[in-house]
C-alpha cells in the first residue's frame, strides 16, 4: 500500500509549494495595501483634527459677531417700534397721510403692525407695559365707601337721571352732590349721567366735546358698575361727532386710552370709531391703531402666562412662550435701580422684559450671519442655542432649507455669546405706575418730576444675555473632498496591483490545476487499471504465442481461442472506457445544472424502472414519502445527475439482497440533529432520499471505504457480484456537487441503509 500513497505525497508535496509561492507573491502586495490604506486613515483622522482646532479658534469669534450684529438687528427693532409708539402718543393729526399711529415718516423703517410689543415692564408680578386690564369689570368700593350724605345725593342723582329723566332736577342734584365733597367716581359718574341727558342722541360736535373733556378730567374713574367713565365717555363722544371733522383733542384721547389706558371697552371704543370715521386718512390712521391694539393684546397674553412662571421672570431669565402657534423668547432684565446689583427685597422687584418672536429672532442672527461669512468654512454650519431651544442657521440665504441639519451632523466646536439689548420704553405713566416707578427704580426716570398725565420715555441700562453658538459639520463633502479623490488615486493604484497580481495567480493556478489534474488522471489509471487488465492481457497472450507456436493442432481448439482472444479484448476495451469515463467526473469535469425538480415524481419514476431489474432479482421494491413533503415540492438540483445516484443505490441495495427481499426506497425532511451547511444569509432546509436493503450488512471499519473508487469489500463479495466499484463513487460525487452528503448507517446480518442528505437549494459554489 506505500506505492498508492507515493502520488498522493508528490501531489500534497506540489500544493504545498504553489502556496507558498502564491503567499511570496501576495505578500508584499499586502503589505503595501496596508500601509496606503493606514496612511489614509491617519490622513482623515488629522483633516478632522485640524477642521476640529479650526473651529475651536473661530467659535469665540464667530460667538461675538453673532452677538453683535444680532443685538444691532434687534435693538434697532426696538428704537424703531419705540419711536412709532411715541409718535402715536404725540397725536399727529396733520402730518402727511402715512404719517399713521405705530408708523414714521421719511426712510425710517416701519415697525411691522403684526408683531408683539418688544419692550415691556413687569413690577411685582403685574403688567405695566404694555398696560394691563382685568378680563371683567370689578365693581369699586366707594359706593359703599361714602359717608351718608354724599351717598344719599348720589342715589337722588341716580334717580333723576334713570328714572324721572328730568334734566332740571338732575342739574340740581348733581348741583348739590358737588358741595357734598363726593369721592371723584361718584362726582365722574354724576357728571356723565347729566351730560348724557342734556346730550340726545343727534349728532353734535359741542357735546361731543364735553364728552371728550369729561373723559380728559377723569381718566381713572370707574361707574358703580366697574366700567370706565372715561370709556363711555369717548363712546358717547365719537357717536355725536362730525365723521369729516374729528377733533384733534378726541382723536388723542381715543389713541391714549387705547395704549394708556385699555379696558375691556376699548374693543367696543374702536368699533364706535370705525363707524364714526369715513375719511380715507382717518381711516388708515385708525387700522393702524387697530393693528397695535391686537400687537398690545398678543403680548399680554404672553405677559400673563409669563408671570405666572415660579421665578416670575426677576432678574436675569431666559423662557420661551408659545401663543397661537407660534414661538416667542421672553428675556428678562432687572429695571434699573430697583436692585442695586443685590438680590431684589420681597414687594420691591421689577423687570425689563424683551419679547422677541422667535422669527425675527432667527432672521436677526440670519442677517448678521451672512454679513461675517467671508471667515466660515464652507463645510461649517451654525447652531445657536438660547434657553432650551435650538435652531440651525441656513448654509445659503435665498435657500433657508439647504442649511438644515441631518441627524448625524457632528459639533466641531461651541462657543457662549452675548446677546445686548438697550431698554427703550416710551409710555404714559399711570397713577399706579407712578407710585411703583418711585418705590422701585427712581433713578430710571432720570429725575424728571412725576407730573399727572406727563410723558416719560423709561431708559435702562443694557440687558446682557447669553446664547450658545455651535460650529457644526454641515457637508463633510466639503471637508473630505480632496481626502477622497486622494482616497480614489491611492485606492485605484492599489486595487490594480492587486487585480493584476490575482489576475497572473488566477492563471498561473489554472495551469496548475490542469497539469495536476493530468498529472492524477494518468496515476489514477494506472493504479486502478493495471490490476484489471493483466489477467485478461496474460490470457490472451499465452493464446497467441500458443497459436503462433503450432501448440494447438485441433482447428476447432483453435477457433476457441480465437474466440475468447476477441471476447477478452472487448472486455478490456469495455473496461477501459468506464474507467476513463469514471476519470472525467472524478477529476472535477463534471457540470451540474440545477433547476426546479418535481422531488417525488423523480423518486417514484426511477423505482418505476429499477422494478423489472428487482423482479429479475426475486426483490421486492417499496416507495414510501413523508407526509411532511409536498407532493408539489421542487427543490433546485440537477435532476438526471440525482436519479443516476439513487439507481445506483437502489442497483446496489437489489445486488446484495437476498430474495424474496424488500428494498425500501424513502423520501422525508432532514431531521433537526442533522449537521447542517450554512452560507451567508443562514442554514439551508434539508432533505434526505434513503434506500434500506437487507442484505449481509456492512462492518463498521469498512463503511468509510467503500465510497472509495473502485473498492470491493472481500474476494468473497467479488466473485458474487459483478462490477469495477465505482457507483459509490459516483454517488458521493452527486451528493458533494449539491452541496450534500452520503451517509450508511449498517450493521452485519440486519442489512444497510444509504442516505442522500441534500439542501433544497445548493451553495452558489456548487452552481
Amino acid at each position: 500500500m506505500a506505492r498508492p500513497d507515493r502520488p498522493m505525497n508528490i501531489h500534497h508535496f506540489r500544493r504545498s509549494t504553489f502556496f507558498l509561492q502564491t503567499l511570496l507573491i501576495l505578500l508584499p502586495i499586502t503589505i503595501l495595501s496596508g500601509i496606503a490604506l493606514y496612511a489614509l486613515r491617519q490622513d482623515r483622522a488629522l483633516i478632522e483634527w485640524e477642521a476640529r482646532e479650526r473651529a475651536r479658534t473661530m467659535a469665540p469669534e464667530i460667538a461675538q459677531r453673532l452677538g453683535r450684529g444680532a443685538s444691532q438687528q434687534i435693538n434697532r427693532l426696538i428704537a424703531d417700534q419705540s419711536r412709532n409708539l411715541d409718535l402715536a402718543l404725540r397725536f399727529p393729526v396733520r402730518n402727511e397721510p402715512t404719517a399713521v399711529p405705530g408708523a414714521t415718516t421719511g426712510d425710517e423703517s416701519r415697525v411691522d403692525p403684526e408683531s408683539t410689543q418688544l419692550q415691556c415692564l413687569i413690577i411685582d408680578g403685574r403688567i405695566r407695559v404694555p398696560a394691563d386690564f382685568p378680563d371683567v369689570p370689578v365693581p369699586p368700593d366707594w359706593p359703599t365707601a361714602m359717608t351718608a350724605e354724599p351717598e344719599r345725593r348720589w342715589r337722588a342723582a341716580e334717580q333723576a337721571f334713570y328714572r324721572q329723566k328730568d334734566l332740571a332736577r338732575a342739574r340740581r342734584a348733581v348741583a348739590a352732590l358737588a358741595a357734598s365733597k363726593p369721592p371723584e367716581p361718584a362726582r365722574a359718574s354724576a357728571e356723565f349721567g347729566l351730560l348724557l341727558l342734556a346730550a340726545g342722541e343727534r349728532k353734535d360736535s359741542t357735546r361731543s366735546r364735553y364728552f371728550t373733556d369729561l373723559a380728559r378730567r377723569y381718566p381713572d374713574a370707574l361707574a358703580p358698575s366697574g366700567v370706565s367713565v372715561a370709556d363711555l365717555s369717548l363712546i358717547h363722544a365719537l357717536r355725536r361727532s362730525v365723521p369729516d371733522a374729528l377733533p384733534e383733542a378726541l382723536w388723542g384721547e381715543l389713541v391714549h386710552r387705547v395704549i394708556a389706558r385699555p379696558s375691556f371697552l376699548t374693543v367696543a371704543l374702536l368699533e364706535e370709531a370705525e363707524r364714526s370715521i369715513r375719511t380715507a386718512p382717518m381711516v388708515r390712521r385708525l387700522e393702524q391703531l387697530q393693528r397695535l391694539w391686537l400687537a398690545h393684546e398678543r403680548t399680554r397674553r404672553l405677559l400673563r402666562a409669563l408671570a405666572r412662571q415660579p421665578s416670575g421672570m426677576i432678574g436675569r431669565a431666559q423662557v420661551w412662550l408659545q401663543l397661537e402657534g407660534h414661538s416667542f423668547l421672553a428675556l428678562s432684565s432687572p429695571f434699573a435701580g430697583s436692585t442695586g446689583g443685590k438680590e431684589p427685597p420681597a414687594g420691591n422687584a421689577a423687570s425689563y422684559i424683551t419679547v422677541i418672536p422667535a422669527a425675527r429672532l432667527e432672521k436677526a442672527f440670519q442677517t448678521a450671519l451672512d454679513e461675517n461669512r467671508r471667515d466660515l468654512p464652507a463645510y461649517a454650519g451654525v447652531r445657536i442655542q438660547v434657553a432650551d431651544r435650538g435652531w440651525t442657521l441656513s448654509g445659503i440665504t435665498d435657500n433657508p432649507a439647504a442649511g438644515r441639519p441631518p441627524p448625524e451632523r457632528a459639533e466641531l466646536a461651541a462657543a457662549v455669546g452675548q446677546l445686548e439689548l438697550r431698554h427703550e420704553i416710551a409710555a404714559v405713566l399711570l397713577s399706579g405706575l407712578r407710585e411703583d416707578l418711585r418705590r422701585v427704580g427712581p433713578r430710571a426716570i432720570s429725575g424728571r418730576s412725576l407730573g399727572s398725565g406727563e410723558r416719560v420715555g423709561l431708559t435702562g441700562p443694557s440687558g446682557s444675555h447669553r446664547f450658545q453658538v455651535a460650529l457644526e459639520l454641515a457637508d463633510p463633502n466639503v471637508l473630505y473632498s480632496g481626502y477622497r479623490r486622494r482616497v480614489f488615486l491611492a485606492s485605484g493604484l492599489v486595487v490594480s496591483a492587486a487585480v493584476a497580481a490575482l489576475v497572473g495567480l488566477f492563471s498561473t493556478w489554472r495551469a496548475f490545476e490542469r497539469q495536476m489534474r493530468l498529472g492524477d488522471m494518468k496515476s489514477n489509471f494506472l493504479s486502478s487499471v493495471s490490476h484489471e487488465l493483466r489477467a485478461p492481457l496474460a490470457s490472451v497472450r499465452l493464446m497467441a504465442e500458443s497459436l503462433e507456436r503450432g501448440r494447438v493442432p485441433d482447428e476447432a481448439r483453435r477457433q476457441e481461442y480465437y474466440r475468447l482472444i476477441v471476447r477478452e479484448c472487448g472486455r478490456l476495451s469495455s473496461l477501459v472506457e468506464n474507467v476513463l469515463d469514471f476519470s472525467h467526473i472524478s477529476q472535477g469535469r463534471k457540470r451540474y445544472e440545477f433547476e426546479p425538480v418535481d422531488l417525488p415524481a423523480l423518486v417514484a419514476e426511477t423505482v418505476r424502472s429499477m422494478e423489472a431489474y428487482a423482479a429479475e432479482r426475486r426483490v421486492r421494491l417499496a416507495f414510501s414519502e413523508s407526509l411532511e413533503v409536498s407532493q408539489s415540492f421542487q427543490p433546485c438540483w440537477d435532476g438526471p445527475a440525482i436519479q443516476e445516484a439513487l439507481v445506483n443505490l437502489i442497483d446496489n441495495a437489489i445486488k446484495h439482497s437476498p430474495a424474496a427481499s424488500t428494498v425500501e426506497v424513502a423520501l422525508e425532511p432532514g431531521r433537526d440533529d442533522a449537521p447542517v451547511l450554512n452560507r451567508r444569509d443562514g442554514a439551508f432546509p434539508r432533505i434526505r432520499i434513503s434506500v434500506r436493503d437487507q442484505g449481509q450488512g456492512i462492518p463498521d471499519n469498512e463503511q468509510a471505504k467503500i465510497f472509495e473508487p473502485f473498492y470491493r469489500r472481500g474476494s468473497e463479495l467479488r466473485r458474487e457480484t459483478r462490477g469495477v466499484g465505482i457507483g459509490l463513487s459516483i454517488v458521493r460525487h452527486v451528493a458533494e456537487g449539491h452541496g450534500g452528503r452520503v451517509e450508511v448507517h449498517s450493521i452485519v446480518g440486519e442489512g444497510s441503509r444509504f442516505v442522500l442528505d441534500l439542501p433544497v437549494s445548493p451553495p452558489a459554489r456548487s452552481r
